[in-house]
């Protein structure tokens, strides 16, 4: 439950370790548990759980059809599957009469480089992406788009004061390329 403090994970102590290395202690080969024990505000015992692995699939595109045929899709974060999810709620909202799209990539905090790329790629047709340069100005990597897929319907993207990383990349590519505002 929220606010419960993670005591124990399979009988070590982990009240003075980094966040990181009990994140990989309860991590582990799906189908196995991990024995944790909790402490809970109001309870007079520390409370104990078995927690079987396994594989979390984290979803970050939702969408929804508005009024007047404008389908809004919002990313939440770039993952190794928000590509795929991308563009099934493209497709659907294009069968389902879609005569604009709506990208709301408000307080998204980025992700994976590969991920915004290859959504870039399915909409945005010939062109580039983003440029990699080093400090000194020279290109580490070019990313670009190819003509193969692109979207042809008036689109938005909205951002805020906490999209980052490759929400920007996103945003900048769409306007620069011309296909959002």
């Amino acid at each position: 439950m929220a606010e419960d403090q993670i005591i124990e994970v399979d009988g070590t102590e982990i009240t003075d370790q980094e966040l990181s290395l009990v994140v990989d202690m309860i991590r582990g080969e799906e189908g196995t548990t991990a024995h944790i024990k909790v402490y809970r505000a109001g309870e007079s015992d520390y409370l104990e759980f078995d927690i079987p692995r396994r594989v979390v699939e984290n979803y970050s595109v939702y969408s929804e059809m508005l009024d007047d045929n404008i389908a809004l899709i919002q990313v939440q974060q770039f993952y190794d599957n928000t590509p795929k999810e991308f563009e099934e709620a493209i497709e659907k909202a294009i069968s389902d009469g879609a005569e604009g799209l709506i990208f709301d990539l408000r307080d998204n905090p980025g992700g994976l480089l590969n991920a915004v790329t290859e959504m870039c790629d399915y909409i945005m047709g010939e062109g580039t992406i983003v440029t990699v340069e080093d400090r000194d100005g020279r290109v580490m990597n070019d990313y670009e788009s190819d003509e193969e897929q692109q979207i042809n319907m008036p689109m938005v993207v909205l951002v805020n004061g906490n999209s980052a990383s490759a929400s920007e990349i996103f945003t900048g590519a769409l306007k620069d390329s011309g296909k959002a505002k």
